[in-house]
């Protein structure tokens, strides 16, 4: 008997999560590509001031961070999921380099440098989770 309340226990689980597991819906597509076109025009304007000296690298390093978690989040495989997780590492590893010169410098705290190793040390987290089981390590 308890072997049949186990199996109606896991067939109801089952039931609620399927809605969840079902192909993208028209309206979620739509959504996440309107999503993914505005945080690309953030990145592209933040660039833009960047290059025109208003505003600093932390906000083009947000704005990138922001679109590429955002298509990490909304990617359907894990190749794509591993992917933008890979590029967020390199992104963190370039900003992690960049604060620890400015500390040299003065112009930034040990503080930054430690926010920043943190940082670099989740997204690196992140990607060893994403990683097919045989190739972790």
């Amino acid at each position: 008997m308890n072997f049949k309340k186990s199996l109606f226990s896991f067939g109801i689980a089952l039931l609620m999560i399927t809605p969840s597991l079902c192909a993208e819906t028209p309206a979620r597509a739509a959504i996440v590509k309107e999503r993914d076109t505005v945080l690309s025009k953030i990145v592209a304007d933040v660039e833009s001031r960047y290059s025109a000296g208003t505003t600093d690298d932390e906000a083009v390093w947000t704005a990138k961070l922001s679109l590429l978690s955002f298509r990490r989040d909304v990617a359907t495989t894990a190749g794509e999921k591993l992917k933008q997780q890979e590029q967020i590492v390199a992104l963190q590893e370039k900003r992690l380099n960049a604060i620890k010169e400015r500390a040299k410098t003065g112009t930034s705290d040990s503080l930054a440098v430690l926010r920043a190793t943190d940082a670099l040390l989740a997204a690196k987290q992140m990607q060893a989770e994403l990683q097919p089981e045989g190739k972790k390590g």
